[in-house]
This record gives structure tokens, sequence and C-alpha cells, in this order.
């Protein structure tokens, strides 16, 4: 799935999807034994979470 397709996700699937990517980021982080990858991952992982409690608060907000 591209950036452009889960930008066209309705805004609750776009969440799920977001927090779906950064826990795959953060099982793969678990699965490296590099401290480096581990923590490449860990970092993305972030970077998904982060764009979920953005998306949510978006909903508070009422836009969509």
């Amino acid at each position: 799935m591209t950036t452009g397709e889960i930008s066209d996700l309705p805004l609750l699937e776009r969440i799920q999807k977001y927090r779906d990517m950064a826990a795959e980021a953060r099982r793969k982080s678990a699965a490296t034994s590099t401290s480096f990858v581990r923590e490449s991952y860990l970092v993305i992982a972030e970077h998904w979470e982060v764009l979920a409690v953005e998306a949510e608060f978006r909903i508070g907000g009422g836009d969509s």
C-alpha cells in the first residue's frame, strides 16, 4: 500500500492502518539483532503513531 492509498482511506480506517504499521515496525524491531536497525524500526513506529494521534485529533475537531 502506498502513502497515496493510505491518505485515500476514510479517517477511521486510516488511523487503524497507521496503528497497524506502527505495530508491524515494532515487531520487526524486536525480530532483529542489529541495534541500528532495531532503533530505526522504533523511530518509524513512533512516526506512524504520531500520524494516528494527529488523525484522532482531527476526529475530535470534526475534520474528516
